[in-house]
């Protein structure tokens, strides 16, 4: 606690009461307006009246009236000058202060303070920080300045190692005091040395020192500061809350900062210093792109700033990149640390230079090396000018191509400089919420945009205000977003401003977020409490929710509540720690009592209540807020409105919503999302309407909302016409909303528009337009998109490897998949990321990885299971994709749709088809789940592959919903099957009302007609296609080999390879020949006699892309291959046999599941083949399902080799566990950057 007393008065008994404070602020409300009304009648002057009123309220021993000033006093205009650094501020028309006190004793402050409130004057407080906009010294309405630069004292304790210093030093000051005393301490503040430290620390206060040790405000243990009620408070005194907000969120919103208490920190007795400037013909694009790449997560004691500047080279427009370095450590172990992480900026020995930090001080503000360090007690180290400040934050690497862009923009407006401040190191350790700085973690680099000009004139600086604010404007797509961020310290009223008077939260919220984000609604709560009716105010002060609207008045003995500071703060903390419980009974005592809290009480009173999920505690805070014919503000009703919304309970959200007297764009908003969400679309579409009706113009927020309400292009087109209009449609997030919604209408081209109109980019805009096209099965174009972003300098994060692995499936790129999982490795574990990976293992048949991630989940949802069990279903392990379902139910997780689908489609594949019945017809009782036509389709799919056709046409008369092509396909499958023409020539004729030009329809009927030997209906149906124009799609096949893609087709002779594939195929039919392979010629659908039939199944495409995997890959790899058709029985066998043959893991998708070949086994087990044409039955005359005895014994060798379902059930009953072999990426960190050939 910093010892204060010396500062007040002297303690004389006999001339004052024992607690000045106390007795000051118990007579203001009284003694001093009557004092002032007295003086006032005395008809002096105004000056003489506020003098007295100083002397008053201020030690005698120090007389005030010593230092302060009128405006016709003759030291007025020198001191108002002396610390105006923005000469914008200093012109004839700028308002002046009514008077300027400057402070030399700690009452003169509460004497400015009580007489500021006695005259109704704006009290103006100049402690020396950056104060770019002129906030501390300019005001519309009338005010005084409290001026601090005579409260200069910096004491500097070693024995704790603390410096004790008054808010009116200078940096360079404190500096100049630590180097008296110590060379091996420093303190973390800013490089320019003529800034106070009053405005500067509790803006946050930053410097060169940042990415070891953190701002300045991570270091200050206490503070002395002057409350509106003139008492003086130390730390202990004021509460951590008020010393919670002083340090980061702006002091002059709260009191008057008169000194600090800080701690010093370590540094070396040497530190070494470069400056290395580039032009971009040498180099600056690249230097200044590695920069960002390894700026924030290079050692912490390095801090690298880079000042980019428009220059002219011989005649010629260039930039120039100015790259100024502080390193906590020797030359050589600098030039060390360079050449491992930023060897591109050939940094050498000769422009290292070693010194002291103090010196590093000078260095770093230019002054020649070997000057003097009392230079640092200089107080205007730089001229004057006309300047604007504007600041951003970076949180993804700029792509060259956009540094290019922006270098071009400056060059174009020539004016602007930029200059990059890393962040990373200890800024990334401490949190968002510790002070109320909020940029930590998350930020590369800070930018500060700067423009200063000497020539006077209004028009002249318009101009150059325009042209920092076109710069500003261009970078918008490369910065934070949501909010924009900004750096306190740098005022930029260009953001927001309140306005005169009272402002209210909604306006100071504007401006407030990007400052603190997060922050400032405590600050908001601080401010209300510490100062109720706002009096230290100004243009961006944090606003005070008691003076911005009606208060809440009265005693316990009226109807009318009374609010209470001490139940708010205690409210606060029990919702602070989350006790529910305890604060809903603290509510209880409120209510009994007659008191209540403040609107951010109860706020946070009710986001407790959503954490809990508590619907009944939140309805009772909702009925406590509006007792006592109370009504609250707009924000605590839409804060209301926001949780009957989480909740689910739209029908009293609604109810709320329509009895608000006054409706902000947020209240509409929250509502018109709400049913958004809730797939209420024609009602978030008509709330729209209603909202422009009641004058409230829609928001970015809005738009991006009721965009997805859209179910009609012609709706969307209107929308996006608007936004257009209106000017938000380079806004992220709506640009994000309507590539989302163009590509959900199938408009896949529309979208691709709306992202190339974008100017540069954005990761969230990237991520819509790879979904999209993830989304609709578009793995190339999602793949190609991806590419793009990683060059453009975007880095993926989980949506965006969310939709590559989607898009991994959909291609079903193991390989590339695996890749992805390298990355997803880098991020947490999440959900949905740990979802997609399960998918993407199952979609592209790698059983084994899939089963890894599944057992390892630490959560799993309805999602994981039912991936699970389809991807186990469709892999052909039918029974284990049932048990996990039992599983899934004694863990207590309720089946949704897609987990039926799963477990019907797992009885298909297996002909389970009385459990298939039984868990059809018990989805709607036991799982609420209404049969869709996907379910009917594996229900006819299993009484198909069970011949049972009269059973088929009995469910399709029952369906709740019309036959589509799909259901009449699988019909005539099934009668392909049994070789029920009549039933199948129905099943095509009503394809064919459907679709005239589906060529499957065609296809099978051919086909079956085919198998059946009528080949001249299949020339009449193959006339028909011709005349048509229709075409059969080739059965084509392809393997992934290395990175490339390969593609086989029957009779296609392109592929390089194709002679040494065609000769060793012919050597694995002649080794299976010998071992009792006979090729299948009823799988021959062509009229064609003896050795033609075996030649046109020899060199079908799988069999191809089977041997080129067996030529290309090594034995312990499984060999994957993809097929458009499914895949014929002759070629099921032959991959059966040339997986025992050559003891190969083989795996074969096909347009309906995979196929897992591995020790002549099949995983789907023959059970389609068994129907009608399972290989060896129709070869031998044998029945699979009788077993291996009835075999005779010519046959044995080939049974040998395919055993039997209840065999492979026997012994296989799960795919043994594996480590799968992607761990090997892991150390080499390996990216998805291989390329697909075609």
């Amino acid at each position: 606690m910093i010892a204060f007393e010396s500062l007040l008065f002297p303690r004389d008994p006999s001339r004052e009461p024992p607690n000045l404070c106390l007795s000051m602020s118990a007579i203001l409300p009284l003694v001093s307006i009557f004092l002032v009304q007295v003086l006032m009648a005395a008809s002096d002057s105004v000056e003489d009246t506020f003098l007295k009123c100083l002397t008053l309220h201020s030690d005698p021993s120090i007389p005030i009236s010593a230092v302060t000033y009128f405006p016709n006093s003759p030291s007025y205009p020198s001191i108002l000058e002396a610390y105006i650094r923005n000469l914008r501020f200093s012109s004839p028309t700028t308002p002046k202060p009514s008077f300027i006190v400057a402070p030399t004793h700690v009452s003169h402050i509460q004497a400015s303070i009580i007489c500021c409130q006695s005259f109704n004057l704006e009290l103006r407080i100049r402690s020396g920080g950056h104060d770019y906009d002129g906030l501390s010294y300019v005001s519309e309405a009338p005010f005084v300045v409290l001026d601090m630069f005579m409260l200069r004292s910096v004491v500097v304790n070693l024995e704790d190692v603390t410096v004790t210093v008054d808010s009116g030093s200078t940096v360079g000051e404190l500096y100049h005091g630590i180097a008296r005393r110590t060379k091996v301490h420093a303190f973390p503040a800013g490089v320019c040395p003529s800034v106070g430290v009053g405005g500067h620390f509790s803006g946050g206060g930053y410097g060169n020192l940042m990415r070891r040790f953190g701002l300045s405000v991570d270091h200050v243990l206490d503070a002395v500061v002057v409350d509106a009620q003139g008492k003086v408070l130390d730390r202990e005194s004021m509460g951590e809350d008020l010393f919670w907000a002083i340090r980061g969120g702006g002091g002059a919103s709260f009191g008057v900062i008169v000194s600090w208490k800080v701690k010093l920190v370590p540094v070396p007795q040497v530190v070494t210093v470069f400056r290395v400037l580039k032009t971009l013909e040498e180099g600056a694009t690249d230097i200044v792109h590695h920069w960002q790449h390894v700026a924030d997560n290079i050692h912490d004691g390095l801090f690298i700033r880079v000042v980019v500047s428009p220059v002219k080279r011989k005649g010629q427009k260039t930039i120039r990149a100015k790259l100024n370095a502080l390193f906590l450590g020797s030359a050589q172990e600098l030039l060390d640390v360079m050449a491992e992480r930023f060897p591109q900026l050939g940094l050498v020995a000769e422009q290292c230079i070693e010194m002291s930090w103090i010196d590093s001080v000078l260095f770093w503000y230019n002054y020649p090396v070997g000057t003097s360090v009392d230079v640092l007690l200089q107080r205007h180290a730089s001229p004057e000018k006309f300047l604007k400040r504007k600041s951003d934050y970076v949180q993804q690497p700029i792509s060259k191509p956009a540094l290019e862009g922006i270098w071009k923009k400056m060059m174009e407006l020539e004016k602007p400089v930029l200059t990059f401040n890393p962040y990373g190191g200890k800024m990334g350790e401490i949190s968002d919420v510790e002070t109320p700085f909020p940029h930590r973690a998350g930020n590369i680099f800070k930018i500060q945009y700067s423009v200063s000009w000497k020539e006077d004139g209004e028009d002249v600086a318009n101009r150059y205000l325009d042209l920092i604010r076109k710069m500003y404007d261009y970078m918008t797509p490369y910065v934070s977003k949501s909010p924009r961020s900004s750096y306190l310290n740098y005022r930029d009223v260009d953001i927001g401003v309140n306005r005169p008077g009272n402002a209210t939260y909604a306006e100071a919220s504007v401006w407030g977020e990007k400052y603190f984000k997060r922050n400032f609604d405590r600050l908001v709560e601080v401010k209300t409490r510490v100062d109720p009716n706002n009096f230290f105010r100004y243009e961006q002060s944090i606003p005070s929710l008691v003076a911005s609207g009606p208060r809440i008045i009265g005693s316990s003995t009226l109807v009318s509540p009374r609010y209470v500071p001490t139940e708010t703060e205690s409210l606060l903390n029990l919702c602070y720690r989350r006790d529910l419980p305890r604060a809903m009974h603290f509510l209880d005592a409120m209510e009994r009592r007659g008191v209540c809290a403040d609107a951010i009480a109860y706020s946070e009173l009710i986001k407790c209540c959503l954490a809990y999920g508590a619907v009944r505690e939140g309805k009772r805070v909702h009925h406590h807020i509006f007792s006592n014919g109370y009504h609250p503000k707009t924000f605590l009703t839409n804060t209301l409105i926001n949780m009957y919304v989480k909740f689910n309970l739209l029908e009293e959200a609604q109810v709320l919503f329509d009895k608000m007297p006054e409706r902000n764009v947020v209240s509409w908003t929250t509502m018109i999302s709400a049913y958004s969400n809730a797939r209420v679309n024609d009602r978030a579409m008509r709330l729209l309407v209603f909202m422009l009706r009641d004058g409230v113009m829609p928001n970015m927020f809005t738009f991006s909302s009721v965009l997805r309400s859209c179910e009609r292009l012609s709706d969307l087109k209107q929308l996006h016409s608007w936004i257009v209009k209106v000017g938000l449609e380079s806004d992220v997030f709506v640009r994000s909303a309507l590539i989302d919604v163009y590509s959900k209408l199938g408009e896949l081209l529309e979208a691709l528009n709306v992202f190339r109109e974008m100017v540069t980019g954005d990761s969230v805009v990237w991520n819509s337009i790879i979904a999209a096209f993830a989304q609709h099965s578009d793995g190339d174009e999602a793949l190609r998109l991806y590419k793009r972003m990683r060059r453009a300098g975007f880095p993926a994060d989980q949506s965006t490897l969310t939709s590559v692995l989607r898009a991994c499936n959909s291609l079903s790129l193991l390989e590339l998949g695996r890749q992805a999982h390298v990355h997803v490795l880098k991020f947490d574990q999440d959900l949905i990321l740990n979802n997609a990976l399960l998918d993407m293992y199952c979609k592209c048949g790698s059983l084994e990885d899939a089963k890894f991630i599944f057992d390892r989940m630490a959560k799993k949802d309805v999602i994981s299971w039912s991936t699970m069990i389809n991807g186990l279903a469709q892999n052909g392990f039918s029974m284990e994709a049932i048990n996990l379902f039992e599983s899934m139910k004694v863990q207590g997780s309720k089946p949704n749709h897609i987990t039926i689908l799963g477990v019907l489609f797992a009885c298909s594949h297996a002909g389970l088809v009385n459990e298939g019945w039984n868990y059809f017809r018990s989805m709607k009782n036991l799982y609420g789940v209404d049969p869709e036509r996907e379910h009917y389709g594996c229900m006819l799919d299993l009484l198909g592959r069970a011949g049972m056709l009269d059973d088929m046409v009995k469910l399709i008369h029952e369906m709740n919903c019309e036959p589509d092509i799909v259901t009449w396909r699988t019909l005539l499958d099934a009668c392909r099957a049994r070789q029920n023409v009549d039933l199948a020539t129905y099943a095509a004729k009503e394809i064919l009302k459907l679709d005239p030009q589906d060529p499957g329809a065609y296809v099978l009927l051919s086909n079956i007609y085919a198998v059946s030997k009528r080949w001249n209906d299949v020339a009449k149906v193959r006339r028909a296609m011709k005349t048509r124009g229709i075409r059969k799609e080739p059965g084509c096949s392809w393997i992934e080999v290395n990175k490339q893609i390969h593609a086989f087709i029957l009779g296609d002779k392109s592929h390089p390879q194709i002679d040494e594939i065609n000769r060793q195929l012919n050597q694995f039919v002649y080794r299976l020949t010998g071992a009792g392979y006979v090729p299948d010629t009823n799988f021959v659908l062509q009229d064609l006699e003896g050795e033609q039939r075996e030649d046109s199944l020899r060199y079908h495409s799988e069999k191809l892309a089977i041997v080129f995997g067996i030529m290309s890959s090594p034995k312990e790899k499984t060999i994957r291959i993809w097929k458009n058709l499914k895949i014929c029985g002759d070629c099921h066998i032959f991959a059966k046999l040339i997986a025992k043959l050559e003891q190969r893991h083989i795996v074969i998708r096909d347009p309906i599941r995979y196929h897992h070949f591995r020790d002549g086994v099949c995983s789907c087990a023959d059970i389609y083949w068994r129907i009608k044409f399972a290989a060896v039955s129709l070869l031998f005359g044998v029945n699979m399902s009788v077993g291996l005895k009835q075999a005779s014994a010519q046959h044995f060798i080939l049974f040998s080799m395919c055993p039997d379902l209840s065999s492979f059930y026997s012994s296989n009953s799960m795919m043994p566990e594996a480590k799968p072999d992607y761990f090997r990426y892991f150390g080499e960190g390996k990216g998805v950057e291989g390329e697909v050939a075609g």
